[in-house]
This record gives structure tokens, sequence and C-alpha cells, in this order.
């Protein structure tokens, strides 16, 4: 396996261990509230 393939697979497999531990559904509703436009 070259070099590159080989980090490829072990940021693939970091950033699997982040999303696991990230509440998704808490980002989801949070967004519109900060992105929301002042009127």
């Amino acid at each position: 396996m070259s070099q590159e393939r080989l980090v490829g697979l072990a940021t693939m497999s970091i950033e699997r261990d982040l999303l696991q531990n990230i509440d998704i559904e808490n980002i989801m509703k949070d967004f519109p509230d900060k992105k929301a436009r002042k009127v």
C-alpha cells in the first residue's frame, strides 16, 4: 500500500471515531438559529 492510501485510511478512521461522539441532532437544531439573518 502506498503512503497516501495509508494516510487516507487513518484519516477516515479518526473521523469516524469523532463523528460517533458528536450529537448531530443538536447541531441540526442549532444551525438555523446561528445562521438566521437579522431583519
